[in-house]
C-alpha cells in the first residue's frame, strides 16, 4: 500500500442513536467519520488508534462527539479495544470509558 493508505483507513458511519442523560432522552441520526491509524501491521493482525468524530441531529438539537480507542488484533479474527468517548448534551459534556472484543470475518 502507498502512504497514507498504509497508515490511515477512513470510513463513514450513519445510524440511529438514543442518548439518555439524567432525565432527558434524545433520539436522532448520528453521522460519524471513523478513522483507524495503524501503527503496526503483520499480515491481517494490526495495532492502531481508532478516532470517530460525530455529529448528532435530533429534534431541535445538534450535538457533537468524539470517540477513541486503541485496537489490537489478538488473532486474525479477534480484535480487542479500550478507549473513551465524550459527547455534548445541552450545555454540558459527558463521557465514559469503552472496551470490548470483536470477531472479524
Amino acid at each position: 500500500r502507498f502512504k497514507p493508505k498504509n497508515i490511515i483507513e477512513p470510513a463513514i458511519a450513519i445510524g440511529y442513536r438514543n442518548i439518555i442523560a439524567g432525565n432527558q432522552v434524545r433520539h436522532g441520526i448520528e453521522i460519524g467519520v471513523p478513522h483507524r491509524y495503524v501503527f503496526w501491521r503483520q499480515s491481517l493482525r494490526s495495532f492502531g488508534l481508532e478516532l470517530r468524530p460525530t455529529i448528532f441531529f435530533g429534534l431541535g438539537s445538534l450535538e457533537g462527539g468524539l470517540e477513541g480507542a486503541l485496537v489490537y488484533s489478538v488473532a486474525e479474527f479477534l480484535q480487542v479495544r479500550l478507549g473513551g468517548k465524550m459527547h455534548s448534551f445541552d450545555k454540558g459534556i459527558f463521557g465514559g470509558i469503552t472496551g470490548g472484543a470483536s470477531l472479524v470475518f
